[in-house]
């Protein structure tokens, strides 16, 4: 999922996590970022 890389926020909103994860619609701080890219390449 390279795609992840480029948008995290906007890959994980449409696979769906938006509902786990309301913080990803919101503008995600920077910190927030890295622990998002870390999940993603975890799964």
């Amino acid at each position: 999922m390279m795609c992840c890389r480029m948008t995290t926020c906007g890959t994980f909103t449409f696979e769906g996590k938006s509902r786990a994860l309301p913080v990803t619609v919101t503008p995600v701080p920077p910190e927030h970022i890295p622990v998002l890219e870390r999940a993603s390449l975890a799964r």
